[in-house]
């Protein structure tokens, strides 16, 4: 049924660059280096420890104008998003951001960690419509990481799937950002405070309030984390958007739209080609089917570009669903190059 599958073969092209990633991120792989991405699991080997009462004289009102900047690549008018203060951050002498405290006392975890569901059930406080468990809080985690001397040079990011709720981050000591909304994801430049061949010492800071939810809302790093080191010229995060303006049994227009960031010191003419190929459901990929038209865009010290590109896939296998239907997949494979050569995939 052909036409029944028109209407969802947009899912079938509708492809990031960065998929085989999120493979990675779903079978939990310790380290995957793809193109010169490489994406650490950082899940193991954590300290933590909970407080009732504020140990640290800390708030979202203090840390509130070192973490919205985090949010900056979401705020579409350059007017509204938010500068970094100066001046002495919070939190950089305070002992549990610090690689001379001794955490050896706090508890061993390994993340995604939740440090309500460990009880007690009906906890002081907590009404049943938060499910009665003491997710209220803050929390700290602690963790030692190693950076080698070969990431010198290199855009090292923080991914965290989850964190619950009002995280800030410090690495050696210096704030980086942070993120307070509990249910969503967020990616923190770690760059500029990384010391390459020495350990470095990662710590976040959670803050939960009682009655400040409908729900059972969960309390810790409850999802995974990663280390995501980078090119300093790459794919932005969520960079890749891919289209199919014209589907039918005998041809697809496919169009692509790529955002390429500089966190580099100079300016940096960028080659970008995108290959369709066919994926099967295990995920092995096939031959490629076409090639998008070869983009190029110069790239400012810091800055960004946008390069787009189109193909056309001959006679594609549409998506359609089970039983009746086969949910054939494409995924679309960009690399960007300078000088010849390839820096990311």
């Amino acid at each position: 049924m052909l036409s029944g599958a028109y209407g969802v073969a947009l899912a079938a092209l509708l492809l990031v660059a960065d998929l085989p990633l999120a493979a990675a991120h779903a079978t939990l792989t310790h380290r995957a280096i793809i193109g010169g991405r490489e994406r650490v699991s950082i899940n193991a080997g954590w300290r933590f420890q909970r407080f009732i009462s504020n140990p640290d004289s800390l708030s979202y009102n203090i840390l509130k104008s070192w973490i919205l900047p985090s949010g900056n690549d979401f705020v579409k008018s350059s007017g509204s998003q938010k500068t970094r203060p100066t001046g002495t951050q919070p939190g950089a002498n305070l002992n549990f951001t610090q690689a001379s405290f001794n955490d050896a006392s706090w508890e061993k975890v390994n993340i995604p960690h939740d440090w309500a569901i460990k009880g007690p059930f009906n906890a002081p406080g907590v009404s049943g419509g938060m499910g009665r468990l003491p997710s209220n809080g803050v929390g700290w985690y602690r963790r030692v990481v190693y950076i080698s001397a070969e990431d010198a040079g290199k855009t090292i990011f923080l991914d965290v799937d989850g964190a619950m709720s009002y995280a800030a981050v410090w690495l050696n000591g210096n704030i980086v950002g942070g993120w307070p909304y509990g249910y969503a994801s967020f990616r923190l430049d770690l760059t500029p405070y990384v010391k390459t061949g020495a350990d470095n010492i990662l710590a976040i800071r959670l803050d939960n309030a009682l009655d400040n939810s409908r729900w059972y809302p969960g309390a810790g790093i409850y999802r995974n984390a990663w280390l995501v080191k980078l090119n300093p010229v790459h794919v932005a995060q969520y960079g890749t958007f891919v289209t199919t303006p014209t589907i039918s049994s005998s041809f697809a227009t496919v169009s692509l739209t790529v955002d390429i960031k500089n966190k580099g010191t100079s300016s940096q003419v960028v080659d970008v080609v995108t290959e369709i190929r066919p994926q099967n459901e295990s995920g092995i990929q096939g031959s490629g089917v076409a090639t998008l038209s070869k983009a190029s865009a110069t790239v400012a010290a810091g800055g960004k570009a946008v390069v787009s590109a189109s193909a056309t896939v001959a006679n594609p296998k549409l998506w359609g669903p089970k039983p009746n239907q086969t949910p054939n997949l494409y995924v679309a494979i960009t690399k960007l190059s300078v000088n010849g050569q390839v820096i990311d995939t």
